[in-house]
């Protein structure tokens, strides 16, 4: 999917066939690399997943390396080129540790955020790849990094046109933090493309 900046959704009449996500319609106004160290998160556009990092989990220091140079790369004007760099660091970073939810969640989002686009040859795989990516950071991850997985799979379930499920993801990310702005926009999208706009309020 092409990179979108903040959507401001439309009604939206529920149809058995709901519209495209914003996120496989819109492209993404430059970005700085996220620095993880950083106290305050970086700015990120609707559909990007931010670089998280849970305090408790720990990562080999090379790992940490290829996951902060991944993010970097997935934060700068999306290229084909540096995604496929993204994507083999996140991939040498769990390759090397393969305890890091984050990377995880950084792979799972170079996977799933092109997949509207055609950008990968293989999209089922690479689809069932990033969800169980998420599935695992959930399983094993501190708040933050369940949190971030939880929307990404969102983002993921509405590229597959499974709302409800995308709602559920949304909603479940949110209890575990409430105070990302972009989650609550996502969870309305995909409220008005239900057909629920009286609950996006």
């Amino acid at each position: 999917m092409a990179k979108p900046v903040e959507p401001a959704p439309a009604a939206v009449v529920a149809t058995d066939n709901p519209p495209k996500p914003l996120e496989a319609q819109s492209s993404p106004e430059p970005q700085s690399p996220p620095s993880l160290a950083a106290v305050s998160p970086p700015a990120v556009s609707a559909k990007q997943t931010p670089a998280v990092v849970d305090n408790k989990e720990p990562v080999d220091p090379v790992a940490r390396e290829l996951i902060t140079q991944g993010w970097g790369l997935y934060y700068l004007p999306y290229t084909p080129v540096r995604w496929q760099a993204a994507r083999r660091d996140f991939e040498r970073a769990l390759e090397l540790d393969s305890r890091s939810g984050e990377a995880r969640i950084g792979l799972a989002s170079i996977l799933s955020n092109k997949l509207a686009d055609g950008w990968s040859p293989v999209l089922q795989e690479d689809m069932l790849g990033a969800e169980h990516l998420l599935l695992e950071a959930i399983d094993k991850g501190g708040v933050s990094n369940r949190a971030a997985a939880h929307f990404t799979l969102g983002v993921l379930r509405q590229m597959q046109a499974r709302l409800p499920e995308a709602r559920s993801e949304f909603e479940t990310a949110i209890s575990l933090d409430p105070n990302n702005a972009r989650t609550y926009l996502h969870l309305a999208q995909t409220r008005l493309y239900l057909g629920e706009p009286e609950a996006g309020n």
